[in-house]
């Protein structure tokens, strides 16, 4: 049996469209991913700032990271931090160095899976080599 090949690179995802709660956000989210054989995203952790208009619900960052059927998301803001898991596996289609999601994806609260606290309405990975 062949040993895979593993490469873990930069990865970005710019101008990527969220709701958060109920409110619509473009998200420039940046980190790492390992990429397996050069198509298969096996691991994912980017993280985005949040804009602060000075609200109760404004700044901080979210977080979303996880693969191979495990994906979560961590919002961090004043009043606490919310854990979601995916309400469904995402899926994503490699072209070239970028990897997209094939459709929307909602997280929601471990303790409340009715409740979604973020959809990711469409992600773009844009990866590099680090160093």
């Amino acid at each position: 049996m062949a040993v895979s090949d593993e490469i873990k690179l930069r990865c970005r995802a710019p101008h990527t469209a969220v709701i958060l709660r109920s409110r619509a956000l473009r998200l420039d989210f940046s980190g790492e991913c390992t990429i397996r054989d050069g198509s298969d995203l096996v691991d994912l952790h980017v993280v985005a700032d949040l804009p602060d208009a000075g609200g109760a619900e404004d700044g901080g960052s979210v977080t979303v990271s996880g693969g191979e059927g495990r994906w979560t998301a961590t919002i961090e803001q004043p009043g606490g931090i919310t854990e979601s898991i995916a309400k469904s596996p995402l899926g994503v289609h490699a072209t070239g160095q970028r990897w997209q999601l094939t459709g929307a994806a909602d997280f929601v609260l471990v303790s409340d899976t009715v409740a979604t606290t973020l959809r990711i309405e469409d992600m773009v990975l844009e990866t590099e080599r680090p160093g």
